[in-house]
This record gives C-alpha cells, structure tokens and sequence, in this order.
C-alpha cells in the first residue's frame, strides 16, 4: 500500500491522480469530472446530485445518479488497485475525498504565492521569484483540460487566472531584479495569448524604456489601445495611461539597480563551514521553510535562528549545510561554525566563543575568561557584520545562549533534542526521507537502475532503511563497491534481526550513530525505551506507555522520548488519541539493548501485562459492537481498562488498533504465550468479520489453535474453533467449518460459561443451515436460545427466536413464525442492541415479503438499513439492500428498486464473499425480470448461481428465478431442470412454500398449451398471498 504523501491529485492541468510512480486511470470525462469535483472539494461530502451537476451539468439523463454511483465505485477500484485505497469514503449525504497535506497541486501552488507575496511586500524579489518559479512549474496545460462546462468550467477559470496573475507576480519581480532582457522575452509570448492584460502591457512598457527602447515601450501602449477600442469599444485604465504619460516626459530612461534580496554588510572572509554534500537530495520544503524564515526576520530586524532536530542519522547537518552555503553566495556573507558535541561530551560555551573570537581576529592574551564578557564580545564584534553560523549538535539551550549572536546574524541549530526553551527560534522537525527521495539517493551512488530487478532491490533497501539518510546513504555505498550490487544489499538487509550489523561503514554506522544518543537518555528514558520496542511495531496511543513504564509516569517520561527524536508524535487519531511512533531501526536497536541489558523473565511479564490490557480492551470493543451497554455481558479479562474511548466507538477504535492488537498477537506467539494469542485472536474476529477479512480470522486462528490445544485449555479450544468455524463458513468452505464446529461442541461437556456455549450453538445452527440439516439446525437454535434467555442476554436470545421463526416459515407454520418474530424483536427493541435488533428485523422483514405483506416487509427492510448504515456494516448494508431490492420490485416499485440493486453491487466490489456477492447479482436479475428484460436478468443469474451454492435459501431463490427467466425466454426444457432441482433442494430444508412454487413453476413449463412464466421465489403484487 502506498504511503500517504505518495499520492497526488492534479487540476492544474487534465485531471490526474497519481500514487508513486502509477498514473490512475480514471475513464472518459464523466468519471474525470467526478473525480475532479472531489479533489477540488477534498474534505467535503458532495451529494450525488453534486456529482451529477459537474459530470452532467444542466440536463442530465434520467439514470444520471446511478451511472454517478457506479462511476465513484470504478474510481474507488482503481485507487484501490494503484495502492491508495479508502480515500474516497461513503457518507449519509453522498461521498467525500480525503486528500493528505500537500497532495492536491493547487495547495502547493497557494502555499508558494502566499510565501511570495509575503516575500514581496519585504523586498525579497530573488526568493519570491524561486517561489513562483515553483508555483507554474504545476501546470501541466489548460487547468481542468476538457471539462469546461458547469460549475468545474468555473474552476478552471478561476484557477487559470491564478496562474496567469502568478506569472505577472514573477515577471513583477524579474523586473524588480533588473533582468529586463528577460522580462521582454518573457512577455511577447504572454501577451500574445492575452493580449488585454494591462498589468502585463505595463510591466513590457517599463522594461523596453528601462533597455533604451522608448519608442517600443509606447508602441505597445498604442498597440493595446487599438486593440480594446475595435473589441470592446474601450480605453486603457487610469494606471497604464499615466505610465505612458510619464514615460512620454522622460527622454531616455534613469538607469535603475536591480535590488539585492538582502541588505547586507559584506563579510570578512570568513568560511568554517564543511563542505556541503555534493549528492544532497530532497528537502525542498524544509530547505523553503527556512530560507523564508531567514528572509523575513533579517527584514523585520529580528534574529534569525533556525533549529533543526531530528533522529540520529536523519541529515540535519546536510540539510543546515545545503542551506547556509546557499545563503551565504547570496548574501555575499562570511561563516563561522562549531560542533558542540551535545550527544557525547558537550564543549565548554566559553572555549567555543574563544575559537571563535580568535577567528574574529581577537589577540588570544585578549580573550575574556568570564563566559559572559566572551559572549557580549562576541555580539558586539559581529553587530556590523554578517556572518552566517551553524552551531552542530547542540546538547541544550543553556550549552547554546552564550554563543547565539545578535539579529545581523543567521544561526542554524541541530540537535537530536528538541530545543523547545530556545526562545524566538523557527523549529523545524526533520523525518525521514520520502521513498522517492531515498531511491534518489540510491540511484545517484549505485548508478542507473540497470534493470526492473534494480528498481526493486532499490525500493525493498529504501523500505529496510526506513528511508533514514545514514542508512540509505551506506547501502548505496555498498551496493556501489558489490559485484552484485543493489539486489546483493537488499537480499542482506533481509534478515531484520542482523540489519543493523549491515547498516555500518568504516567510518560510521547506524547502531553507532544510535548508541551515542541512547547513551545520552537517563535511564528510566532508555528503560521505557527499550520496554516499547518489545510491545509495538505500529503507531501506538500514550497509555502504552503508562502500561510499559508501570506507572502513570510513563507519559511523562514518553514526553521526553519524542524531545530527544527517538519517538516521533504522529498528532492525534480519529478518537483523539495521541499517537507515537518508533523508527523501524530504532525499534530494532532498542529490542536488541532490551535482550542485551533486561532478563528474559522480565520481558515475558512485559508482554504478559500489555497483552492482558489490549484484551481487554478488545473484549469490551467487540462487546460494544452489538450492545449499548458495552457491560451486557461482564468481561472475564479482570483487568481495569486504560482508556473509555473504545467503548464510545468501538468500530473506529477497531479500526484503529487492528493491527496492533494483531502484531501483539505475533509477539505473543513467538513470546509463546499462548493465552493471550488465542483471547486477542478470539475479540477481534468480530471486527475482521465485519471487515470481511475472514481469511485472515482463518490463517490467524489456525494458529492460535495449535498453540492453545498444547495447553489442553478447553475454553480456548472450543472459542477459536468457533471462530475460524463461522470464517470458514462465510468463505463457502462448509467442510471445514463443519469440522472445526464439531471440535468446539465435542468440547461443551467441559464448558461452565454459559455465554460461550450459547455462541458455540449459534454458529452450529449457521453451519447446519448451510448444510439443509433443518433438524440439527432446530436443536441448535432451541440449546442457543436456552443458554442466552440464561445469562439474561435478550438480545441474543431475540435473535435466536426470530431464527426460530426462520424455520417454522420454512416448514409451512406461518402462526408459529408470526409469535417467534413478534417475540423476538421485542427482546431486541428492550435489549437496545443496533446490529442484533438489525438481524431480527430482517427475518421480520422476509416472512412479510413471503407472504406478500409488502408495506410491513418494506417497512422492516428501512428500519434494518438504516441501523447497519449506522454502525457501519458494509456485508450487513448488501444483503438487506439486494433484499429490499428484489420485495421493491415485486411490489411493483421498479425505480426504487433498481437505485438499491446498484448499491448493493457497488458494496459488492469491496465484500470480497463470494455468496453476498453472488445475491447482490440476485437481486439485480430480479429488478430486470421485473422490467422484462430477461436476457439481462439471464445474464445475472448464469453468474451468480454458483456462487450462492453455500447458502442453500439463497441458492433455492435464485434457482426458481432463474427457472422462470428461461421459460419467459423459451428454454422451457432448461426451465423445467432448474425448477426440478430446485423442487429437491426445497424439499431438503423442509421449505414447503419455495416446494410449492418450484412444482408450480415445473407445471407452467412443461404444460402442453401456453405458457405463463412461472412466479418467482416470492409473490409479486399480482400474485397474492402464498400460503
């Protein structure tokens, strides 16, 4: 999956998206208008009638917002396929693009105009010159290329103009820096293309008169007064006029200067600065940042102090280097600087202010001893003069104060710290490089990227060095000096537990850069240091470190990880929850410094305690996914949670926290702590499920089934099998679940929690269901039901009795079922659980749609929609769509019908479950037998029988459909096998209503005079009621 920072979305030019290297195709202009309305409205949800309105403007055809719908899902696969997936997100008023900082162009391209206009107004011409040289090096052509009508017509001339009034903005400066040679270049092709621009007509005037070219200059005043006279019977404005009568007096022009882009004191020849890198790559935000920094403190007369902190290796010296010797050819400036040695042994201030005063040209019998008399020297010598300074390595503010000087004077500061006590200092926080940025820096020391084998090898070195500079910088190296290069360095960075023993030079490595600031930490920064490289490998929230620290501390001492760079601060997530980070090679130096330096004991206490507080917090989630009260059912963790966000919204906290509760189950595995492998497996497979990650559930659980049956522990045995159990009976592998079902029941001798054999008799009585064993199914339920009505769980126990209902419809006891369902909605309603009351009413729903009820059942389906749309339920949101669909369109209501089977196939391309898919199609084969177009509804059906075989009541539906489809085609013969196969299959699970209407459809096709297309699974308007 590609990073955030990878993707970019274009409008200065065609519409474009881009993820790394990849152009994402988006289709003709109707998907390009669509996409190009989301970025320009990135953050905002847009209707689909908004959608309509820029793709389609003013007269849009009737089936405008369905192909609006579709078009969104086609977009979405294809950022998904590019590796950018979930950024276009569903919303209750339509669909919404998120669009990473920095990721649309016409951000960045504001964000230079804005610094240049600041630049301007100070006088800094070259630097807001660099500025909107940056902005228009954006376009690409015609801003929104192609999509020139309606609102995004609009755009695109809003955002054209913005370029052209940039592009008089940089001619502005040109002409300010003397260069009218260009300026004249420059504008006889603009003005070319517009020729009624005045500004750009009276900038041409000043730059020909500037040159000696007088009679040119008012020729092109003439020119354009010609030209507004013919086409809009107009005169040249009040400011260009007066410039032609000014230079009308002016017989040859006063020759003007070209402003510098800073006043400056020119400097002794002073240069202590390194040399910079001549391989310097990157940076170009952060190099922007300071320059402008500089740039406007030296004009408000204030001090220019630049400090730069980041993690060890991270290249804050290269980058203070690239910039400073920038500045200093631009400022004509001398340069002083000093290591202060602030990760080992920080230098004395007052020694490095007697270097420094030496070099000023001070007697060395002269040089004050008292530290603040060397510094007020120091300030005063270099009070008229400008000197730049860098002071490397700083080791704290109080090590820095003496030795910064007054504000004729630019100072950078690195540190590995943050020196947030530095008052009056521009703070710049320096990550890791981009992976582009990285692959640069390997193409640049290994050579051209030979092969396809080379980009490779590039990008896995990038990703093994976490793009950190040190590291990508001695990989190149290696890869330069191997016979076998880069594919020879990325096979030996492989192995993560020897990665750091490879990431070393001679002259410096990794570890070694690493070791000098860990040496620096006190040790109770190195202990919680050590303590979250063995618990984490992903971002992680702040009470982690509290729970690894032991005590309510650890934040405290967290705090003072991210000041010294060795965890970076990620800001807050969705839940506002501040989130941390570790480098992957700094986790992998601090695991090792934790084996090295903790006992073995004492770090299997470590993950025994986080791994008991993420399952609890994962037991009460996954609780609060179906109840609201998140307590319906008393956690056994025993452990007192850290935090309560989780059970606000338990959904985004899954969301969230998936992958490091899953990377604690690794870690537990390999810890051997099997408990816990199989507790977090077990509360977190509700989430996956509904995420339809059920193949992960499968390969995870396997092994935390292996794991705890070495334990012999039955509670364990008997969860996890239940849950890899329901995963493989949503994959269509009913063999298996079958199996794993009868490992968890041959188990429920040794069982006391009533809660957990109620769930074990749950998911036998699906599985039964999917094998047509109505009886086993039956007995199933009734144990299910026993065990929740128990425990007191209404909810569950609503649950089961409108199963319950399920099959006394199936058998033909229409009163039964009618008490079941009543009975089990109202426990649910009591229970006041979404998903649970969302299931009840489905069942409610279908037995009025069999029956022919069709405003109770429609009215059931609303209800069920809008609770699994609330909680967010993307499998539960495609069934009860395609259902509604197919009860809408035999009620007769075909448009709205057909507006959810669109849906319900758009949900369908991100459910990767064969079965849900297959009944989306169902219902779409349906709608179009409705509307009479059975050779679409033909077409459906072939697809998606196959695919229905796992659920035997959705594969008889479908069944009878299409034996109905073919005999209003006239493949009657065809018509009666399916209608025959379906009669047995009806027969199998005791369905004497769908039997009747298979027998029925079979008599139609087969009957010697006329044909009357058989009715469908369930009752049409016309039909009446099926008893």
């Amino acid at each position: 999956m590609a990073a955030r920072e990878d993707v970019q979305f274009r409008l200065l030019g065609p519409v474009q998206v881009r993820v790394g290297d990849i152009i994402v195709p988006l289709g003709g202009r109707h998907p390009q208008a669509i996409m190009a309305s989301l970025i320009a409205r990135a953050g905002t949800s847009l209707s689909v009638a908004d959608l309509v309105a820029a793709a389609w403007g003013d007269d849009p055809p009737r089936t405008a917002p369905t192909q609006a719908r579709n078009r969104v899902s086609e977009l979405r696969s294809a950022l998904r396929a590019a590796g950018a997936p979930d950024l276009i997100t569903s919303t209750a008023g339509g669909y919404l693009l998120t669009a990473p900082p920095g990721s649309r162009d016409v951000d960045v391209f504001d964000t230079h105009v804005t610094r240049a206009n600041v630049l301007v107004r100070q006088g800094g011409w070259h630097d807001a010159a660099y500025h909107l040289r940056q902005a228009l090096s954006l376009r690409r052509g015609a801003a929104l290329a192609g999509l020139g009508e309606g609102w995004l017509g609009a755009l695109a001339r809003a955002l054209t103009e913005r370029c052209d009034a940039a592009y008089e903005e940089l001619i502005h400066c040109e002409l300010e820096l003397g260069r009218h040679d260009v300026v004249i270049a420059e504008l006889d092709p603009f003005l070319a293309a517009h020729p009624w621009r005045e500004r750009a007509v009276g900038m041409l005037m000043t730059a020909l008169h500037r040159t000696g070219r007088q009679r040119d200059a008012l020729l092109a005043y003439d020119r354009l007064r010609s030209r507004l006279a013919e086409d809009l019977g107009i005169d040249p404005g009040r400011e260009l006029t007066r410039l032609r009568d000014e230079l009308l007096r002016v017989a040859s022009p006063a020759p003007v200067a070209a402003p510098q882009p800073f006043a400056a004191v020119k400097a002794p020849a002073i240069r202590q600065l390194p040399a910079p890198l001549a391989d310097f790559v990157g940076r170009a935000e952060e190099v922007a940042a300071i320059r402008a920094t500089v740039a406007e403190r030296l004009a408000a007369g204030a001090a220019p102090v630049v400090a730069v902190s980041g993690l060890p290796g991270v290249g804050k010296t290269s980058l203070a280097l690239a910039v400073l010797h920038t500045l200093a050819g631009e400022l004509d400036a001398g340069h002083l600087f000093a290591d202060l040695r602030g990760h080992a042994e920080p230098r004395q201030p007052r020694l490095i202010l007697h270097g420094f005063l030496r070099t000023l040209g001070v007697e060395p019998d002269a040089l004050p001893q008292d530290l603040d008399e060397a510094s007020a020297l120091y300030r005063s010598m270099l009070a008229e003069r400008r000197l730049l300074v860098l002071l490397d390595n700083a080791a704290d503010v109080a090590q820095l104060a003496p030795l910064l000087p007054g504000p004729e004077c630019p100072v950078i500061v690195t540190s590995r710290r943050r020196l947030i006590d530095l008052d009056g200092a521009a703070f710049v926080q320096l990550e890791p490089w981009s992976e582009r940025e990285a692959l640069l820096m390997l193409e640049r020391l290994s050579g051209s990227f030979r092969t396809e084998a080379d980009r490779r090898a590039a990008v896995a070195i990038a990703g093994y060095c976490g793009y950190l500079p040190l590291a990508t910088r001695i990989s190149g190296t290696r890869a330069m000096a191997s016979p076998s290069g880069l594919q020879a360095v990325a096979a030996q960075l492989v192995d993560a537990s020897r990665r750091l023993d490879r990431l070393t030079s001679p002259e410096r490595g990794v570890r070694m850069s690493l070791s000098s600031g860990y040496a620096a930490l006190s040790p109770d920064e190195q202990r919680l240091l050590r303590r979250l490289a063995i618990v984490t490998t992903d971002t992680f929230p702040e009470w982690v470190a509290a729970e690894v620290f032991g005590s309510e501390d650890g934040p405290h001492r967290l705090a003072a990880l991210v000041e010294s760079s060795f965890v970076t601060a990620q800001g807050a997530d969705a839940l506002g929850q501040q989130r941390f980070r570790l480098h992957d090679l700094v986790r992998t130096f601090a695991a090792d410094r934790a084996r090295d330096e903790e006992p073995g004991a004492a770090l299997r206490d470590l993950l025994d305690r986080v791994a008991r507080a993420w399952q609890c917090l994962a037991e009460e989630a996954d609780m609060a996914l179906y109840y609201a009260d998140a307590f319906a059912r008393p956690p056994k963790s025993g452990h007192v949670a850290p935090i309560d966000v989780h059970r606000r919204d338990p959904r985004t906290w899954f969301a969230i926290e998936c992958t490091s509760i899953l990377d604690m189950v690794e870690r537990c595995a390999e810890a051997g702590i099997a408990e816990w492998q199989w507790k977090l497996i077990y509360n977190v497979e509700g989430y996956l499920r509904m995420e339809a990650r059920t193949a992960e559930v499968r390969s995870r659980g396997r092994r935390a089934l292996e794991a705890v049956q070495e334990t012999g522990d039955a509670e364990g045995i008997a969860s996890i099998s239940m849950s890899i159990a329901f995963a493989a009976l949503l994959e269509d592998d009913l063999q298996a679940a079958s199996d794993d079902i009868g490992r968890a029941l041959g188990l429920a001798g040794q069982l006391d929690d009533r809660w957990l054999l109620a769930e074990i008799y749950t998911v036998a009585a699906h599985i039964y269901n999917g094998l047509a064993d109505t009886a086993a199914e039956l007995t199933a339920l009734e144990h299910a039901t026993e065990h929740y009505l128990a425990v007191g769980d209404m909810a569950e126990a609503g649950v089961k009795l409108t199963a319950l209902g399920d099959i006394a419809a199936r058998t033909g006891d229409a009163t039964a079922a009618g008490g079941y369902y009543v009975r089990g909605v109202g426990l649910l309603r009591t229970a006041d659980a979404s998903l649970p009351l969302a299931h009840g009413l489905r069942r409610m729903a279908r037995f009025h749609r069999d029956r022919g009820n069709w405003p109770e059942a429609i009215g059931a389906y609303a209800e069920c929609l809008s609770l699994v749309e609330r909680e967010r339920d993307p499998v539960g949101e495609l069934v009860v769509r395609s259902e509604l669909a197919v009860t809408l369109a035999n009620a007769g209501q075909l448009a709205d019908a057909r507006l959810h089977a669109h849906q319900a196939l758009g949900l369908a391309e991100q459910v990767s479950l064969p079965q849900y898919a297959g009944y989306a199609h169902f219902a779409q084969a349906v709608v179009h037998a409705r509307g009479h177009d059975y050779g679409s509804a033909n077409r459906e059906l072939e697809g998606c029988v196959d695919a229905l075989r796992a659920n035997p009541t959705f594969l008889l539906e479908a069944q009878i459909e299409y034996g109905g489809v073919l005999a209003a085609l006239g493949e009657r013969e065809r018509a009666a096998v399916v209608f025959g196969e379906a009669s047995d299959l009806a027969g199998k699970l005791e369905n004497s209503r769908l039997e009747q209407a298979a027998r029925d459809g079979m008599a139609a096709a087969t009957a010697p005079l006329g044909f009357r297309a058989a009715r469908s699974a369930v009752p049409r308007a016309d039909d009446g009621e099926i008893s």
